[in-house]
């Protein structure tokens, strides 16, 4: 992607799958401030997750960015074209796995 070897179909795939692993944060995020009892850090951890899920934020960039590159941004938020070898899969486990550590041990993931 970075030398400009990619086809524009492979761009759009690209933009398709970053956008699902981008919704997958701020759940992981609010998993990670639910088991904080520590006021100073959830506020700290708080700007993490609004930076996702502010309008006109995070993800709403990705939205932007995928019609920048000819998706349909309804179509990006379904998340519905992800692509299977994109190991989605993954970042769901991650979400599931951090909610069964302590705080300490879900900052790690």
């Amino acid at each position: 992607m970075h030398e400009g070897q990619l086809s524009r179909e492979e761009i759009q795939a690209w933009v398709l799958n970053r956008y699902y692993y981008q919704t997958r944060i701020p759940i992981k995020d609010a998993l990670v401030l639910s088991k904080s009892e520590d006021r100073e850090f959830r506020r700290v951890w708080m700007r993490r997750l609004s930076d996702h899920d502010t309008e006109g934020e995070g993800l709403d960039q990705w939205l932007r960015l995928a019609a920048g590159v000819g998706l349909d941004p309804e179509h990006v938020r379904s998340c519905s074209g992800v692509l299977l070898r994109f190991d989605s899969r993954a970042m769901r486990t991650s979400t599931s796995f951090v909610s069964t550590l302590c705080l300490k041990q879900s900052l790690l993931r």
